[in-house]
C-alpha cells in the first residue's frame, strides 16, 4: 500500500483591542490556512463605536464593515473602539423663575457619566420638580448620560406658611412645606405636650378645635395656643389630719406634693389607700392628673392590766380596750375581806371605778382583812324635826354609806385601823360635817355627832291654775302639781289639792343596826321610811 502525506501552510491572526472605548472583534485569534479569507464581526459596547484598525497588517484588512483579511500570511493588527459623547440641555419653566446648575458643568458627557442637576428658586417662586429627562421634587436629582438628554425644572409662585406657639406643644402641618403654591390647603394639627391642653387657633384661621385648614392663596401666619392644665389633690382623712406641703388649691403637671399623715389622740396612721403595704406617715405624690388619696387611721389598742393585793376579786379582770373606752372595775371581797382603795392608774376607794383607756394603764384593787372597829354617828337636826333615814358618807379609809335609824343612829361595824372622815347631807339642811375618826387599832371605836341646821327659806310663790270644776263628788283625787326649784339650797314644794279631812302621820318602824356586808363595796342600810319622813324631805304643804 502506497502512502502520500500532504502538508498545508498555516496562517496565524491576532487581533488586540485600543482606544478609551470598549467592544469585541471575532474571530480575535486563531489559525487558519494559506490563502483564507477571515470575515470579522465587530460589536462595539454600549456608549462605544468602533473608530479603525491599526498596526503593522492594518493594511492587510479590506472593506468597510463587514472587514475580511486574506490570510496570505500572518496578521497581527489593533482594533479601536472610542467612547460616545452626549448632550445635556436644561431648562426652567417659567422663564426667570429660577437656575438649574449641573455638576460637572461640561458641554458635553461620555457614556454612562453622572451629572448633579440642582434647582434654585428665586424669589417669589418655589421649585414643584422636574420633568424631560429627570423626575422627582426634590431641588436635587441626578441624569445618567447614555444620550443627549434635555431636562427641566419647574417652578411656580410660591406662598409661606408660618405657624407660631403659644404654651407647650406644636403644630404639624401636612403638606409640610417651606413653600405653597396657590390653592394649596394644607392641614393643621396641635399636639399639646403632656400638662397642657390646646386652647385655639388665632391668626389666619380659628376655632377650638385641635385640627384646622388653611388655604394658600397669600402667605399665611397661624398661632396656636396652649393653656397649662390644674390639677386638684383630694385627701380623705378620718381621725387624723394630712398636711399638704406645697398647700395649694391646684397643681401643674409634674409638680410633687408631699404629705404628712398625722392621726388624732388615740389613734395610729395605718395605710394610704388600698395599699396596705403604704404605711409610712409621709407620701410623695407627682400629679399628673387630678388625684384622690385616703389616709386610713385606725384606733389604738391598750392593754388594761388588773392586779389585787389582798383578798379579792375585780371584774373586769383586765383585757385589751379601744382607745377611749370607758372599763368600770368592780371591786368585790370575800368573808373576813373588804375592798381599801385602788392605786396605780386609779386612785381612792370608790367601787365601782370608771377608768378611761388612754394608754396602757395598771391598776392595783388593795383588799383589807376586816377588823374589830366600829364607828357611830348621830344626826341631830336643829329644828327637831325628824332624823331617820339620812344618808352618812363615809370617806377616808372606807368609803361606804350608811342611813340613821329613827333615833338618828348609824354604825359600821368590822372596820380596822385608820382615819374616817364622816358627814350627812340632807336637802334643805346644812351640816357641820365632815367629822374625823381616827382608830388607832384593828378593835378601836369611835363615834362623832353632826347637826344639820335648816337653810332659811326663801318665800315660795304659789302659782295657781285655772282648774275645771270636777264632774265626780269632791272625795275624789284631784290633780297634784309639783312645782322643781332649780336653787341647790331650795327644797323642792309639791303642791297637793286635798279635801278639808286631816291626814295621819304614819310613824317609821326602827331600822335595824347595820353591819359591814361581805362584798365591802357598798355599805347601805335601807331604813323604812314613812309618809312623815316623806313630807319632812319635800316640804308638802296642805292647801285648801
Amino acid at each position: 500500500m502506497d502512502i502520500t502525506a500532504n502538508f498545508a501552510r498555516i496562517r496565524t491572526l491576532n487581533v488586540s483591542y485600543g482606544g478609551a472605548g470598549t467592544g469585541t472583534v471575532s474571530p480575535k485569534s486563531g489559525s487558519f490556512a494559506d490563502d483564507t479569507i477571515v470575515n470579522f464581526t465587530i460589536t462595539p459596547a454600549a456608549g462605544s463605536y468602533f473608530s479603525g484598525w491599526s498596526g503593522e497588517d492594518a493594511g492587510d484588512i479590506h472593506g468597510s464593515g463587514p472587514y475580511h483579511v486574506h490570510m496570505d500570511e500572518n496578521i497581527t493588527v489593533t482594533a479601536n473602539f472610542g467612547l460616545s459623547t452626549y448632550t445635556l440641555s436644561t431648562s426652567v419653566d417659567p422663564s426667570g423663575a429660577g437656575s438649574v446648575a449641573r455638576n460637572p458643568s461640561q458641554s458635553e458627557y461620555n457614556y454612562g457619566d453622572e451629572v448633579e442637576l440642582t434647582a434654585t428658586a428665586n424669589d417669589g417662586y418655589r421649585f414643584v420638580g422636574w420633568s424631560g429627562h429627570a423626575s422627582g421634587t426634590s431641588e436635587t436629582t441626578s441624569v445618567t448620560m447614555n444620550g443627549n438628554r434635555i431636562v427641566v425644572a419647574n417652578f411656580e409662585e410660591n406662598f409661606t406658611l408660618s405657624v407660631s406657639v403659644e404654651g407647650n406643644g406644636h403644630v404639624s402641618a401636612d403638606p409640610d412645606q417651606d413653600f405653597y403654591g396657590p390653592g394649596d390647603v394644607v392641614d393643621l394639627t396641635a399636639t399639646a405636650d403632656p400638662g397642657w391642653s390646646f386652647a385655639g387657633w388665632s391668626g389666619d384661621t380659628g376655632g377650638t378645635s385641635a385640627t384646622t385648614s388653611v388655604t394658600m392663596n397669600d402667605d399665611r401666619s397661624v398661632t396656636a395656643t396652649f393653656t397649662e392644665d390644674e390639677y386638684i389633690l383630694n385627701v380623705n382623712v378620718g381621725d387624723g389630719s394630712v398636711s399638704k406641703s406645697p398647700d395649694e388649691p391646684h397643681y401643674h403637671y409634674g409638680n410633687t406634693v408631699n404629705l404628712t399623715a398625722t392621726a388624732d389622740a388615740g389613734w395610729h396612721f395605718s395605710h394610704w389607700g388600698s395599699d396596705l403595704e403604704d404605711t409610712s406617715t409621709t407620701k410623695s405624690v407627682t400629679m399628673y392628673s387630678n388625684e384622690t388619696l385616703t389616709a386610713v387611721f385606725e384606733q389604738d389598742e391598750y392593754t388594761l392590766t388588773v392586779n389585787t393585793s389582798g383578798h379579792g376579786n375585780v371584774s373586769p379582770n383586765g383585757g385589751v380596750y379601744l382607745s377611749f373606752t370607758d372599763v368600770t372595775l368592780t371591786a368585790s371581797a370575800p368573808d373576813g375581806w373588804a375592798f381599801s382603795h385602788w392605786t396605780g392608774d386609779a386612785e381612792g376607794n370608790g367601787n365601782p371605778i370608771r377608768i378611761e383607756m388612754t394608754g396602757d394603764k395598771t391598776v392595783t384593787a388593795v383588799f383589807r382583812e376586816r377588823g374589830d372597829g366600829a364607828l357611830s354617828v348621830t344626826a341631830v337636826k336643829s329644828d327637831g324635826t325628824d332624823v331617820a333615814g339620812l344618808s352618812v358618807k363615809i370617806s377616808g379609809s372606807l368609803s361606804a354609806t350608811i342611813h340613821t335609824n329613827a333615833s338618828g343612829k348609824a354604825s359600821l361595824n368590822g372596820l380596822w385601823a385608820g382615819t374616817y372622815k364622816v358627814d350627812i347631807s340632807a336637802s334643805g339642811y346644812t351640816s357641820n360635817g365632815p367629822k374625823t375618826i381616827v382608830l388607832e387599832t384593828n378593835t378601836d371605836t369611835g363615834s362623832a355627832t353632826i347637826t344639820l341646821t335648816p337653810v332659811e327659806e326663801e318665800p315660795i310663790v304659789e302659782i295657781e291654775e285655772p282648774i275645771e270644776e270636777p264632774q265626780q263628788p269632791a272625795e275624789e283625787p284631784v290633780e297634784v302639781t309639783e312645782e322643781p326649784v332649780e336653787e341647790p339650797t331650795q327644797e323642792p314644794v309639791v303642791v297637793v289639792e286635798v279635801p278639808e279631812a286631816p291626814v295621819e302621820e304614819p310613824i317609821a318602824p326602827p331600822a335595824a343596826e347595820p353591819t359591814l356586808p361581805s362584798t365591802g363595796a357598798d355599805y347601805t342600810v335601807i331604813m323604812m321610811l314613812g309618809i312623815a319622813a316623806i313630807a319632812a324631805g319635800y316640804g308638802i304643804r296642805r292647801r285648801r
